[in-house]
């Protein structure tokens, strides 16, 4: 009988064993899923901002000073740079992302470019590079 109830013991035992591994590794796959969906969603929303610049650049014909001004943000040297806060919303002072954008092109050239970086502040990997090309002027330049 002593014998039975060991082996019992050593069967609930092995059960509670699996059971543990199991949800530890249920817990892991959960919290990896969880920082993968905001890694996508962080890179979704740069992606989008990008994109949003590049567009004004385009709209502005290449005039970084007057992107910088629709925008509300310093430009300085053909460089300009915006700030946002862990929710996508622009702030003044450096927070948790990074929009930067180099200007590419001169006065004279006709195709033009502008290079749109952004990046978490804190980390080496950049989460977006974007490269925005446009033709200028028309006929009449």
């Amino acid at each position: 009988m002593k014998n039975k109830s060991t082996l019992l013991l050593i069967e609930i035992g092995i059960m509670l064993f699996v059971f543990v591994l199991g949800a530890a590794l249920c817990l892991y796959i959960f919290s990896y899923s969880d920082r993968l969906s905001k890694n996508t969603l962080d890179r979704d929303m740069a992606t989008l901002q990008a994109q949003n610049i590049a567009e004004v650049l385009k709209s502005t014909d290449g005039d970084y000073a007057q992107a910088a001004k629709l925008l509300s943000v310093p430009y300085n040297d053909g460089v300009f740079t915006i700030h946002y806060d862990e929710d996508w919303n622009i702030s003044a002072q450096p927070s948790v992302f990074c929009l930067t954008v180099y200007g590419l092109c001169s006065d004279t050239e006709q195709m033009c470019q502008g290079k749109i970086v952004v990046t978490e502040n804190g980390k080496a990997d950049t989460l977006i590079t974007l490269t925005a090309s446009w033709q200028r002027g028309g006929e009449n330049e």
